[in-house]
């Protein structure tokens, strides 16, 4: 059961997720994320292309009851859902995501949009927000997120009664990402 919780955190959170339009103010980039998450250390790795229309998270599991490798792979305006353990990609409808580039007072008054500061994450000056987020199954969660250039550096939120926090611990930007990771796998 905590396993396909965890599971399920990680493509809720979908760390970040682009879409098409520019999500980033910069052109590229790869960042390594640390969530905890009911006892348990998820690692993610986040690479991003195209002021973030392209992107793909990979995330590793680790559980008592075994380990898994996920991904979250977002190209092309399509969202895959790849399960590498499983040799198994799902093509996922495309969810509506909160742009932190394009703030309109729409999207602000519909995830209840507040800034409540600024603080650094990674050196970088970070806006701090706190919003609602209404997920279908879950309901409306409450998330705070620490803002840099569109890229959430650090989130939190509370999901089943528990605090779920995610934290980049490193980051590159504009940096020359391999294109086939923006690739469909064929297994």
């Amino acid at each position: 059961m905590k396993r396909i919780l965890l599971s399920l955190i990680i493509v809720l959170m979908a760390i970040p997720t682009f879409a098409q339009e520019k999500r980033t103010g910069v052109k590229s980039g790869a960042i390594e994320y640390r969530m905890e998450a009911f006892g348990e250390v998820i690692m993610t790795s986040l690479f991003f292309d195209d002021y973030g229309t392209k992107s793909l998270s990979l995330s590793e599991i680790d559980t008592p009851m075994g380990s898994t490798k996920m991904g979250q792979l977002y190209v092309d305006g399509k969202n895959y859902t790849i399960h590498y353990d499983q040799n198994l990609v799902q093509e996922q409808p495309s969810a509506e995501q909160l742009n932190f580039m394009n703030l309109t007072q729409e999207v602000i008054e519909k995830y209840k949009l507040q800034e409540v500061g600024k603080e650094k994450i990674l050196d970088k000056e970070c806006v701090v927000y706190t919003y609602q987020e209404d997920y279908p199954m879950q309901g409306k969660v409450n998330v705070k997120a620490w803002v840099w250039q569109g890229i959430p550096l650090k989130s939190q939120m509370e999901f089943a009664g528990t605090s779920i926090i995610n934290v980049a611990t490193s980051i590159s930007v504009d940096i020359e990402v391999d294109p086939l990771k923006f690739e469909v796998p064929k297994f």
